[in-house]
């Protein structure tokens, strides 16, 4: 079992039918954030402008998907570390 990620766990991490995606932790030990994505639908990874420097009290990460009408529905995962 796999109960944090970083870049030697990543590619054993994965769901047939499905996209992995994912944000390694990058200072200290444990955390990880990913989300599982069926492959057939169209989304975009970003990140949400919150300043210049690197947060370190938390990890996240935000995926948009595209609608045919409206605005597009964002998703995210975060883990606080403490």
């Amino acid at each position: 079992m796999i109960d944090w990620l970083d870049w030697t766990n990543v590619d054993f991490i994965f769901i047939p039918g499905y996209c992995f995606v994912y944000s390694c932790r990058t200072n200290g030990v444990g955390g990880g954030v990913g989300l599982f994505i069926r492959e057939d639908i169209v989304f975009k990874a970003f990140e949400p402008a919150c300043g210049t420097s690197a947060h370190v009290t938390y990890e996240s990460l935000f995926v948009t998907f595209p609608q045919r009408r409206g605005s597009d529905c964002v998703i995210g995962t975060i883990i606080v570390h403490q």
